[in-house]
Order: C-alpha cells, then sequence, then structure tokens
C-alpha cells in the first residue's frame, strides 16, 4: 500500500456475465427469466460509514451515529424516468457482500470498465476488510448489464481513518467487462466548478427508500451545494438522500451536459454530505489501469 491507495483483489471474480447472472440467481437476487428480484433487492440497505461520535454532533448528526442520507425537510426526490439515457445510464446500482450480509449502494462509470463510488460502499472500516464480493448493475436492469468486480482502490487514508469527515471516502472499482453502452459522466474538481454552478446540483442514485417507501428504482433530486469546504475537500447540501445513495454523483450543468464533482458519502440532521473530487481522486483514476 503506498501513500495514498489500497487496492483489494476480490476472493470471488467471473470471466463472463453469464456467471455473474448465474451467481445472482443463486443469491435470490435474479430470476431465470432474465430480470432481477426487485423484491429481494428492495430489502436490501445500505452501508453506514464509521464516524468518530464528536464529528457526528458536532455537524449535526444524530447521537446514534452518522447515517448515509437523511431526508431534510420535504422529500422533493422525484423517480427518474429515463434512467436508460444521458447522464443517468451511466449511473448504476452496486450490490455488495460483506461475509453472509449484503448491501446496496450506488457507483457511476467514469470509464468502461471503471465506477467510481464511495470508499465505504466496499471497504469495512470497523471489520478492517475489504467486500468479498461486488456486483455492478446498470440499466436497463437486466442480464446484459451486470458485471462483478475484480479489484478495487480506496484512499489509504481512509483505510487507515485519518479522518471521519469524508474526507477520503472514496473509491474506483475495476469491472471483470466493460459495460460500453453505459457511457461516461466526465468529472472535475469541485474547486474548479463556478461558484454559481453550485447554487443548482444535481444528485441520482438509488437509494433504499424514496417517498416513504422501498424502492429498487433511481431517483433524483437538485438543488444548492450550500458550502464547499476546501480543507476538507467536502461539499455540504440539503438535498434529500437515503441508505443506498452512497456513490451517488453530486453534478452541475457543463455546458450541455453533466459533469461530477463530488460523491455523497454522509447525511445528517442539518445538512447532507459529498467527498469532493479533488486531486488525489483524479490521479488515482489516471493510473488505474
Amino acid at each position: 500500500m503506498n501513500n495514498f491507495i489500497y487496492e483489494a483483489v476480490l476472493k470471488k471474480t467471473f470471466d463472463t456475465s453469464g456467471d455473474v447472472w448465474n451467481s445472482l440467481i443463486e443469491a435470490g437476487l435474479a430470476n431465470d427469466d432474465g430480470s432481477l428480484n426487485d423484491a429481494t433487492i428492495s430489502r436490501i440497505g445500505g452501508i453506514e460509514p464509521t464516524t468518530d461520535r464528536a464529528a457526528v454532533e458536532e455537524r449535526g448528526g444524530s447521537n446514534e451515529g452518522e447515517v448515509v442520507g437523511a431526508v431534510i425537510g420535504t422529500d422533493t426526490r422525484t423517480r427518474v424516468v429515463h434512467p436508460d439515457t444521458a447522464p443517468y445510464k451511466s449511473i448504476v446500482l452496486l450490490l455488495m457482500k460483506f461475509g453472509d450480509k449484503m448491501y446496496r449502494g450506488t457507483g457511476f462509470m467514469i470509464k468502461n470498465n471503471v465506477v467510481l463510488t464511495a470508499a465505504h460502499n466496499i471497504y469495512d472500516q470497523q471489520e478492517e476488510k475489504p467486500a468479498d464480493e461486488i456486483y455492478v448493475i446498470g440499466e436497463p436492469k437486466d442480464k446484459a448489464h451486470v458485471r462483478s468486480c475484480n479489484r478495487f482502490r480506496v484512499s489509504a487514508n481512509y483505510v487507515a481513518k485519518t479522518s471521519d469527515d469524508g474526507h477520503y471516502d472514496w473509491g474506483l472499482i475495476k469491472l471483470n467487462e466493460p459495460m460500453d453502452d453505459l457511457g461516461v459522466i466526465n468529472i472535475k474538481k469541485a474547486s474548479e466548478a463556478e461558484s454559481t454552478a453550485l447554487g443548482n446540483v444535481l444528485i441520482a442514485g438509488y437509494p433504499s427508500m424514496a417517498q416513504g417507501a422501498g424502492t429498487t428504482a433511481m431517483w433524483e433530486a437538485g438543488g444548492a451545494a450550500s458550502g464547499y469546504v476546501s480543507a476538507k475537500e467536502i461539499l455540504n447540501y440539503k438535498i434529500s438522500t437515503s441508505e443506498g445513495n452512497s456513490g451517488s454523483p453530486v453534478m452541475i450543468s457543463d455546458g450541455t451536459a453533466k459533469t461530477a464533482i463530488g460523491i455523497h458519502v454522509m447525511g445528517g440532521v442539518a445538512e447532507n454530505t459529498a467527498k469532493a473530487i479533488d486531486d488525489e481522486v483524479i490521479s488515482s483514476i489516471n493510473a488505474f489501469n
């Protein structure tokens, strides 16, 4: 492990998407007819990041600890009507297995075979170990859009628990096979985003709950990023999120396209938080082959 990167090779990998699908069927997550088992997946929750209690209270979190997201005020999220169009088609559902437990999260394609997500989706700080299996599912959610993960990277500072505020909560997933038809979401450093762009950011992903009900669909909501904390490389906002949203892209309008400047990682009573894309994230992406 170097100063920046922790890398893990997963115990179980697959050569073809067919093998991946068969594994999902065995786990009760997919059906023989080529569809996902929505009823089973809707019962899978997200992973809560490990945090320091004092830091939680300072940020406005609950006494029970930080959560992966919170509905702040009125839940204004709406279901994405066409998840197979840009930029939504580049946002993927993640299923992670740690031992005998399954969790869900969100990620987004930044190369045809690389997904950017939250570190706590794929590495358990408390147990100090990586996920045993990771499945990446794109839209439409079918056999052709399912992949497994060969290896992944997260910040070494995250593994070392250097910070509890989301500063290092980012990870990269290498797919066993590319998914060319999903396209990619471009990224840029949050520090380079115009202040006016921060007034209207968009978050889309796969929450386990939205509008008071369980769901396996993609949901989105927009609003202002109320603060960019450059010293901690985080973004704060009052946009509602829920478990499963961890790893969702925080996007701004960049011409006619959407560009990601952050990765949603945690929530609190007063605000939700993203890991801002910074030099460490970008340099790791460029070196991840």
